[in-house]
């Protein structure tokens, strides 16, 4: 079978690769330094992973292709996977699906008879009024839920595959693709589970939804804990030895950040309307600006003037500065006076939003009376006795 995948990034590439194994797989983006690197059977991205299966793949004769997404570049595939930005938007209240009702135009065109698989996030009703209204037929919406730099890891092995089709019979093919899929890869069939293709985008937002609850609970706690002078660990580690609360996903952070957490729930929150009961995720969303400020105030009480900030990444070993929580703690302290410095490599000019851009740990240490670090790496090991972080357990 033809496949195209319409996106290099984090879900394209992963999927693509993942398809390639058992399929005729070829990539599509409009950026040609992406194009360039998967022919070169490298990852734009961070992600090894990537890299190496591209290469196990040439080696094995399925060459993954790139190519620019040219009028006339979908013709004559058989499945078409959408993994294009749908960038959160304040204007809109929800996201911006404009690149999706594009390519959804140009595959209605083009390939009119493959199956549109989405895999961008989405509001709960967009997919099928955006195939509907573009002449899509045979649409799936099979949401990701991929860690960043861990991309293809949780494509091969994924907790739970959710496949959202108008028809038992569309759910059911889609389905054995899958499962032909993962055993060309030599792993162990997931759990596939079928359901409408609303539900199935309610439950990419819901999951999403409860991680940042997750983060924003026990961020709550620790400001509680930073507040009261206790030890949060202490309370951490209590709470979560109750077997219904686990523990995992508990340590505390500047906030959650990165690609979906931060668009998701203010999309999910924009769908309940008016109508429909929404405390809880307003809160999450309220709560995860007001832990930014919150922290912000207690380095400044703390007579801080010049600070110091370790990486600006969205995440440990990410390439990512989208809705960071750092980049916000950045610009809270410039607005109001601190004298900032940033170490962060993916920063090529002098100067970020106002903050200088220093080289080394040894410039940015020298030029601090504090640190703020959103997770303790072995680089700050040398620097730890002027590092103020709230990271507990070394890890997300």
């Amino acid at each position: 079978m033809k496949v195209a995948v319409l996106g290099i990034g984090y879900v394209g590439l992963a999927s693509g690769v993942l398809w390639a194994a058992d399929h005729d797989v070829t990539v599509f983006d409009v950026i040609q330094a992406k194009v360039d690197a998967v022919n070169g059977c490298e990852c734009p991205f961070s992600d090894t992973a990537i890299s190496t299966r591209l290469r196990e793949l040439r080696d094995s004769g399925h060459i993954v292709k790139a190519a620019p997404n040219a009028v006339g570049a979908l013709s004559g595939f058989d499945m078409v996977i959408v993994a294009v930005p749908t960038n959160y938007s304040d204007d809109l209240g929800g996201f911006d699906t404009r690149i999706v009702e594009s390519l959804f135009t140009q595959i209605a065109s083009e390939c009119p008879d493959a199956v549109v698989v989405l895999r961008s996030t989405v509001q709960p009703g967009t997919t099928e009024v955006l195939a509907k209204a573009c002449g899509i037929h045979r649409a799936i919406y099979n949401p990701e839920f991929l860690r960043e730099g861990c991309s293809f890891e949780d494509c091969l092995r994924p907790s739970r595959v959710v496949v959202g089709a108008g028809s038992e019979e569309l759910a059911s093919t889609y389905s054995s693709w899958l499962e032909g899929v993962y055993r060309a890869n030599g792993v162990e069939v997931p759990p596939i589970l079928s359901c409408s293709i609303e539900e199935a985008e309610s439950i990419k937002l819901f999951a999403n939804a409860y991680l940042a609850t997750r983060v924003a609970f026990f961020n709550q706690l620790d400001s509680f804990a930073l507040h009261r002078g206790l030890d949060a660990s202490k309370i951490i580690q209590a709470v979560c030895l109750d077997r219904r609360i686990g523990d995992h996903y508990n340590n505390p952070s500047f906030g959650y950040g990165g690609y979906c957490l931060p668009k998701d729930t203010k999309a999910l929150l924009g769908s309940f309307g008016d109508d429909v009961p929404n405390c809880l995720i307003k809160a999450v969303v309220e709560e995860n600006a007001e832990r930014k400020a919150d922290l912000v105030d207690a380095v400044l009480a703390r007579g801080w003037k010049r600070v110091g900030i370790y990486r600006l990444v969205a995440k440990a070993g990410s390439d990512n500065l989208r809705s960071s929580a750092m980049v916000d703690v950045a610009c809270e302290l410039l607005r109001r006076g601190a004298d900032v410095s940033i170490y962060e490599p993916l920063v090529s000019e002098d100067e970020f939003m106002g903050a200088r851009i220093v080289r080394s740990m040894d410039e940015l240490f020298d030029r601090c009376d504090i640190l703020l670090a959103n997770r303790m790496t072995a680089e700050l090991e040398p620097y730890k006795d002027k590092v103020f972080t709230r990271d507990l357990y070394s890890r997300d």
